[in-house]
């Protein structure tokens, strides 16, 4: 029997290549940003294709599951609902809102590993270079 503060790892499980655009995307959040926009906007969901790399940002007010539904009802709307979407495990995509908006879409959702960014590196490391576009943009302008 382990104690209340041992970590116990499981295997990680591996998921199949994909090849099929819109198959499976991954998305995120990121933010707050340091600085918001004039319509006070602080958040970005961030979204790509597993198998295209297509990327997509949509800025956000707030990160409630009503208004992340509604950005990727956006986003999704001109492209396609995927088969498989993979998020971490953050409150925004685990509540009754996202899971309706999955099961009425079709969507299989999938959720990473805890503490394991690795399952979604794809968008993390999207995510990192936006923050750094972004930082460089505020720098160069920052009147903008």
């Amino acid at each position: 029997m382990g104690k209340s503060g041992d970590k116990r790892e499981a295997p990680l499980q591996p998921l199949p290549i994909i090849d099929q655009p819109f198959q499976r995307v991954g998305i995120d959040i990121v933010g707050p940003l340091k600085h918001k926009t004039c319509r006070g906007k602080k958040y970005i969901l961030t979204l790509v294709d597993f198998a295209t790399q297509y990327l997509e940002a949509i800025a956000l007010t707030s990160t409630e599951a009503p208004v992340v539904a509604d950005a990727l009802t956006k986003i999704l709307f001109h492209q396609c609902f995927p088969s498989e979407i993979l998020t971490d495990r953050g409150g925004n995509f685990l509540v009754e809102v996202m899971k309706c908006l999955w099961e009425c879409c079709g969507v299989k959702h999938l959720k990473t590993t805890a503490y394991h960014t690795q399952t979604n590196g794809l968008i993390e490391r999207f995510n990192g270079t936006l923050k750094g576009m972004l930082k460089a943009y505020v720098d160069y302008n920052p009147n903008d």
